[in-house]
């Protein structure tokens, strides 16, 4: 389906975890790609220059060498990680000054904006004050609010299920339900979403939901022993044991505020908001799929 909103061209900011499957999405269906990076020579950039992505060295310091770089494109979307406030500022202003009429800002996780996700962790309250910021200084703002990435719930990031092992460390309720979506149907919605909607005004910014499924850690436990056969060796801790850490400004500190946002219900995507009908998304992977693709791996 033709773009119904007028977006034809996207720059991609960072091709890592979510960046990656947003660079294939939007090669696989029409739209033409430019990937910026500070070094066009790596090796696993090839792999979307022979799709046909554009690749574009760029100084993320440097606002004019930004600006040249986004003449011509109508969205930007940034996947830059946590702490690169600068940068993402930088990108922003230039995709103002180049006539850019979208950018999607890089948050990528729970809803920041739920009434109930008080306390924040200082890094996501860096993103939350960086959103306002952004709005004064760069084109229109879609935020995607998609839950945990799926596979994630059994990464060592986590460390709270490991597939590998068969064991598994919860912190506070185990039954709680917090939302979870795949890398691939974060990129699809995304297409979806900057092709279909209307732009923004401008100085503005609209939160988009996206869940692939809800589920809790009895859950996932409960479907991998299921699809692979083997118990898992549980230990259970308490909240407090990652609420008390949660307000760090540290890695650690916001893997605590995750752990104890996934266990008191600010994982949880408000399923009244979810945009899915409004971009016309269905997803594609559930709880089973996601669980036979970890012990695949």
């Amino acid at each position: 389906m033709s773009p119904s909103n007028g977006i034809q061209t996207v720059a991609l900011a960072g091709v890592g975890n979510i960046g990656s499957p947003l660079a294939f999405e939007f090669l696989e269906n029409g739209l033409t790609l430019s990937i910026l990076t500070r070094d066009t020579s790596k090796a696993d950039l090839k792999q979307y220059a022979e799709k046909g992505a554009n690749l574009v060295q760029v100084d993320y310091s440097s606002e004019a060498q930004l600006t040249q770089a986004l003449r011509g494109i109508d969205v930007v979307v940034s996947t830059l990680p946590s702490g690169s406030d600068d940068q993402e500022k930088n990108l922003a202003k230039a995709a103002k000054q180049a006539g850019v009429k979208l950018f999607v800002k890089s948050e990528w996780g729970l809803d920041y904006d739920a009434p109930n996700m008080e306390p924040v962790n200082p890094m996501i309250a860096s993103k939350m004050q960086l959103r306002v910021e952004l709005k004064e200084v760069g084109p229109p703002i879609f935020v995607v609010s998609n839950g945990l990435f799926a596979t994630l719930a059994f990464s060592s990031f986590l460390g709270s299920l490991d597939a590998a092992t068969r064991k598994a460390v919860i912190n506070g309720n185990s039954a709680q339900k917090f939302s979870l979506t795949a890398f691939e149907d974060v990129a699809r919605f995304t297409r979806l979403a900057i092709t279909r909607l209307p732009i923004p005004p401008a100085g503005s910014s609209r939160v988009l939901r996206v869940q692939g499924f809800a589920a809790s850690f009895d859950d996932l436990i409960a479907t991998a022993e299921q699809v692979g056969g083997n118990k898992f060796e549980v230990a259970h801790k308490s909240y407090e044991s990652v609420a008390d850490k949660q307000l760090e400004p540290s890695l650690e500190g916001l893997i605590a505020w995750l752990l104890a946002s996934l266990s008191d219900g600010r994982g949880l995507l408000p399923q009244d908001k979810l945009t899915h009908d409004e971009v016309g998304f269905k997803p594609s992977v559930d709880i089973r799929k996601t669980v036979e693709t970890v012990l695949k791996a």
